[in-house]
């Protein structure tokens, strides 16, 4: 099966849109590495009041934004591999979390600038590595062979991304992670929050264009065969009559 087919893809150059989500996340995790690396506060998304982003929830970024890319340009083999760093970084994340491991890819040293007296300097919060662990499932659901069970699990974790990074923002700023300390929101920066909201709606939207694209190459298939069935009836409904009559002419004439 071609890689073509494998996405469901309808046909034609990449409209200009599908390209400048996957742009803009590169951008923005570049940015963020160049502020980290200069120490601008402001490029880190340092604000009072909000932690800023580290540098590995910028490198997710990045490779969300090429995988974006290549969804953009029907390169599945790409999309595989980000989506598989993406949730290889992030489930570590987690591990450091809910396991209490020091796996070491915090970069502390680099971060001690800005996060001095964080009990965990660069380890990005576990609201984050959870939707970008959920965007990493789903890029790898839409670098496979469109099935539609796929493609709707893709579409919801699309959406899951979108409303977690939304609800943790605006729990940020209505101070609910001061007030309640056990919040499960707690911990994304603005940036991040403004990130993975464009990037779970751009796999949402993405599912849905292959589930439709899917959905009518298989109504393309449904027409063809019962075309050919038709035109099968058609052709013996006035072929038999008509070799009858030939029939008949021809044994007149023998007669």
């Amino acid at each position: 099966m071609s890689e073509t087919v494998m996405l469901g893809k309808t046909g034609g150059t990449p409209a200009a849109w599908r390209w400048l989500p996957g742009v803009g996340l590169i951008v923005l995790g570049s940015t963020v590495l160049i502020g980290w690396f200069s120490h601008q506060a402001l490029l880190v998304g340092l604000l009072p009041g909000f932690p800023p982003m580290v540098m590995n929830t910028a490198l997710m970024f990045i490779a969300s934004g090429l995988a974006l890319s290549a969804l953009a340009t029907e390169r599945p083999q790409i999309v595989l591999w980000a989506g598989t760093g993406i949730g290889a970084l992030a489930l570590s994340i987690l591990a450091e979390h809910f396991l209490g491991l020091e796996l070491g890819i915090d970069l502390a040293g680099v971060h001690a600038w800005a996060q001095d007296g964080f009990p965990h300097p660069g380890r990005a919060a576990r609201v984050t590595a959870l939707c970008f662990a959920f965007a990493a499932a789903a890029l790898v659901l839409l670098g496979t062979p469109a099935q539609s069970g796929r493609l709707w699990t893709a579409g919801l974790l699309g959406a899951a991304i979108s409303l977690i990074s939304i609800a943790a923002v605006t729990g940020n700023f209505l101070g609910l992670d001061a007030l309640y300390p056990a919040y499960a929101l707690r911990g994304m920066a603005i940036p991040t929050a403004a990130g993975l909201t464009l990037l779970g709606a751009v796999l949402y939207r993405e599912a849905q264009r292959r589930w439709l694209a899917d959905q009518l190459q298989g109504l393309d298939r449904r027409i063809v065969s019962i075309g050919t069935l038709l035109l099968v009836a058609v052709a013996l409904l006035t072929g038999l009559p008509i070799a009858y009559l030939v029939k008949s002419h021809i044994q007149d004439t023998l007669v």
